[in-house]
């Protein structure tokens, strides 16, 4: 086991996009059940704005009175205004889900269960926004067989999409992590929100 998480480890690593290398920058957190930890990056995008960034959930609480995730946020400059994605506890099934809350309109709020995930699973998301439109894409590690019949894992975009009409001026993209155990990854190499993580 321990074997193939190095494998797809190495992979991520070396994964491509249309011929440009990734390059991940991870960080660790384990925040204890009824606490939560927030942080926000600056962009230097401007009208055209993307990146790719993963998470890798290996603990959720299934206690109804405690909210339980992991989620990215791409924030509007008007406060409340936001679109939230990533992974959470659902209480009733005792399963991870691959969720996208829309507040674009504050008193409007959308929420979307794309699919069930898995814990230790990695659950990517490419996004884009431009004046018009923000579209979030997953991207899932699938198992494959190589060579000699050696398994190993492959990032591949997935045809789980959200994308939807752009209501609010997106300011910050950040996350928001809630009684939750997550590595998150960065792909500092093939986005352009933020021009000093491609230095």
């Amino acid at each position: 086991m321990k074997t193939m998480r190095l494998i797809q480890v190495l992979l991520i690593i070396v994964f491509s996009s249309n011929s440009m290398a990734q390059v991940l920058v991870k960080s660790e957190h384990s925040i204890a059940i009824g606490m939560s930890e927030r942080n926000t990056f600056p962009k230097t995008c401007k009208s055209q704005c993307s990146f790719i960034a993963y998470l890798d959930v290996s603990k959720l609480y299934f206690k109804d009175h405690y909210d339980s995730g992991a989620y990215l946020v791409v924030l509007g400059n008007e406060p409340g205004t936001y679109i939230m994605f990533g992974v959470e506890a659902n209480y009733e099934t005792k399963l991870p889900e691959l969720v996208v809350t829309d507040n674009m309109q504050k008193t409007n709020q959308k929420r979307v269960v794309l699919d069930n995930s898995e814990l230790k699973k990695w659950e990517g998301f490419e996004v884009f926004w431009d004046t018009e439109l923000i579209k979030i894409q997953n991207i899932r590690s699938v198992n494959k067989i190589g060579h000699n019949n050696t398994p190993y894992s492959s990032l591949e975009k997935s045809d789980l999409i959200y994308e939807t009409e752009l209501k609010f001026e997106p300011n910050l993209f950040g996350y928001l992590f809630m009684s939750v155990d997550v590595n998150l990854w960065i792909d500092v190499k093939t986005q352009n929100y933020n021009s000093e993580w491609s230095d």
